[in-house]
């Protein structure tokens, strides 16, 4: 082990065993209180600026700048909330969730064909993951991009499987979620960060930008259903898990016209969400990044 990463695991190792002592509406606040800590700090304060002005050209400077100020606060809850997941699957998701419209998803996953959990970097993601295995009695093949401290990364690993998640590396993962969604199963994952730039091009909050065309694909292969689903944030602290049905009825079969437009689809409707709750989404991501460097380019 570098000496780095060992330094690293010790740091982290002392913080988790602090947080983990602390009752959980003192978590959320001193994550909230360290996320806009990093917004005034000027941490990728620039980035989300930025991103905001494109999605919201309607927008002043100081509501851009109240939204930003708000998905920081939301990122930083997220996480603390991760380093409290033991304690939060000790005592249950009973006091902390509300199912909005759970029928939605089970009457896909009762349907006996698979089920493709899509979700964005909204509200808290792995709560989301966390409610699905637990609150619906229905684990999922959990797509993940590992982090580069290993020993970190076992410790985060071991906590999003507490419930009954199966992890798995998303360079490895092709093949097993193939095998899981055609035999009913359940398959959970992020498609809303950065894409390769030669992947297909969607809009998304008005530009064209490089789209992972997975879920699409993973989706049509299999007969699988695509359900967005986010755990949303409330203003009391609690979450309301919603489920959203992605239409592909008329889409028959796998080709390269039916992966586009269901790809357009899961984007539009996760566009729509975001713009509903636009303080809860990642903003600080570089999501546009091969957009901006192609409008460069033009000039």
């Amino acid at each position: 082990m570098r000496a780095r990463h060992i330094f690293e695991l010790i740091v982290f190792q002392t913080f988790v065993l602090v947080i983990q002592l602390l009752p959980l509406h003192l978590v959320q606040r001193i994550g909230a209180s360290l996320g806009v800590m990093s917004y005034k700090l000027g941490f990728r304060r620039s980035i989300t600026l930025k991103n905001l002005s494109h999605a919201f050209p309607d927008k002043d400077q100081n509501t851009l700048e109240s939204i930003a100020r708000e998905a920081f606060k939301s990122v930083g809850i997220t996480l603390f909330e991760l380093i409290w997941t033991p304690r939060q699957f000790r005592l249950g998701l009973g006091h902390i969730l509300e199912v909005e419209n759970r029928e939605v998803f089970l009457a896909e996953k009762n349907s006996g064909r698979g089920v493709l959990v899509l979700t964005a970097h909204l509200g808290n993601w792995e709560l989301m993951a966390q409610s699905v295995a637990m609150v619906l009695s229905a684990p999922m093949l959990l797509i993940f991009k590992p982090q580069s401290n290993q020993w970190i990364n076992r410790r985060v690993k071991a906590w999003r499987e507490l419930c009954g998640n199966k992890l798995i590396p998303m360079d490895v993962s092709v093949r097993e979620a193939l095998r899981t969604l055609k035999e009913g199963g359940v398959v959970g994952m992020a498609a809303d960060q950065t894409a390769a730039i030669q992947s297909l091009s969607v809009e998304f909050f008005g530009r064209q930008v490089p789209t992972f065309e997975g879920p699409a694909t993973f989706s049509l292969k299999t007969g699988a259903a695509i359900v967005l689903t986010f755990a949303i944030r409330q203003p009391n602290g609690t979450y309301r898990l919603r489920f959203v049905n992605v239409p592909k009825s008329d889409l028959n079969g796998y080709n390269d016209e039916n992966v586009a437009e269901l790809t357009r689809r899961h984007t539009s409707l996760t566009e729509s969400i975001i713009r509903e709750y636009p303080g809860q989404w990642m903003w600080m991501h570089k999501r546009w990044k091969h957009v901006d460097v192609a409008e460069k380019a033009d000039l």
